[in-house]
């Protein structure tokens, strides 16, 4: 390795030259050079300041490390020569850039003002697409789109982590973070910033779901009440309209009209599955069900009265009139395979039966109180 001192300000080789006097500061330059003689560093003063730089087995500078206004500066470069990245100090600060092989700046880290450190990360036309960086000492993540827009931001809000997702206007349209008691919250918005969607867990630690229409009325719950889930439809009054749920792990589903009133009732009573229709005062006027096994269907009046029966009584079908006071009219029904047919008076009293026994038919009637007053054949 050969060590040669240069003057900055030139050479003097020739003896027959006589220096008597410089009036200049001779600055020294260190060269480094490889076994074939190529200079691989260079360690230099330029006007009093150090100059550092590496170069690889091809000649070309990779590396340099020097004072700028009394800042130090370090660069690196790629083979092809081109600057890909920088180290240096701002107003006393460091700050990191990286650039890519067109030596566009796609990375940057540095301290802010504050002290805080701040990292970005920009596109190929040097657009600022995201940074992380504390705020007030919290760390915060932002993400934007190529016009430089937020859309993403992911921060700690009074220590509490938060996720914010806005649309191409600037204006969020979801936000995922923890409540004050530490439970998640997921809430969407349109572009009105009306909430149309929460998720989030109850005080009991239950999740649900909240739907909202455009004007933020409350559509739809789904949750778990009891551990049990539920299911809940409201009109744009908010007033629920339909409702499914699970009581004591059997399905149940009601329908109520605008007034709130129950109109509908789908439900499992036991292991049977039960229908009611009720009307507009609430008053149940068809039931549908199975007793025992067998298909039963209620009809009832304004009043709540059944006023007519069809049920299987096992494998026989069966129809039943009654009137308004509740008195039996009229029956229709099977009886080891032969059908009957019943009429009673306004008392219950039996007045007509026809029937067929043994394939024939026969008809008898009664009197007031019920007994047979004559028959055929």
């Amino acid at each position: 390795m050969a060590l040669t001192l240069y003057s900055a300000k030139g050479l003097h080789r020739n003896p027959s030259v006589k220096v008597r006097k410089i009036s200049y500061v001779i600055d020294p330059i260190l060269f480094l050079a490889d076994a074939a003689g190529k200079v691989r560093g260079q360690f230099s003063l330029v006007n009093g300041d150090p100059f550092i730089f590496l170069a690889d087995a091809a000649g070309k500078q990779r590396g340099k490390f020097f004072l700028m206004n009394g800042n130090p500066v370090f660069l690196l470069a790629d083979a092809a020569g081109k600057q890909r990245g920088t180290f240096c100090l701002v107003n006393g600060n460091p700050i990191l850039n990286l650039s890519d092989a067109t030596q566009k700046t796609r990375g940057e880290f540095k301290l802010l003002a504050n002290g805080d450190p701040s990292l970005g990360l920009y596109d190929v036309e040097e657009k600022s697409r995201g940074s992380f960086y504390l705020n007030n000492g919290d760390p915060r993540l932002s993400l934007a789109d190529a016009s430089k827009k937020i859309r993403g931001l992911f921060c700690l809000a009074d220590g509490d982590p938060g996720l914010n997702l806005l649309d191409a206007t600037g204006k969020v349209r979801g936000t995922y973070a923890l409540m004050d008691k530490g439970d998640p919250n997921l809430l969407l918005t349109d572009a009105t910033q009306t909430i149309r969607g929460a998720f989030y867990l109850k005080k009991e630690g239950d999740p649900r779901i909240n739907l909202c229409d455009a004007a933020g009325k409350q559509r739809g719950i789904f949750c778990l009440a009891n551990g049990e889930p539920r299911l809940a439809l409201a009109d744009t009054t908010e007033k629920a309209r339909g409702l499914f749920f699970m009581e004591n792990g059997n399905p149940n589903l009601v329908l109520a009209d605008a007034a709130g009133k129950t109109r509908g009732e789908f439900i499992m009573d036991g292991d049977n599955p039960k229908l009611g229709l009720a009307d507009a005062a609430g008053e149940t006027r068809g039931v549908f069900h199975l007793l025992n096994g067998n298909p039963s269907l209620l009809l009832a009046d304004t009043t709540g009265l059944t006023r007519g029966e069809f049920t299987i009584d096992g494998a026989n079908p069966r129809l039943g009139l009654v009137d308004s006071q509740g008195k039996m009219r009229g029956a229709f029904y099977l009886e080891n395979d032969n059908p009957n047919l019943i009429l009673g008076d306004a008392t219950g009293k039996i007045r007509g039966w026809l029937r067929l026994m043994n394939g024939e038919p026969s008809l008898t009637l009664g009197d007031a109180m019920g007994k047979p007053l004559w028959s055929a054949p």
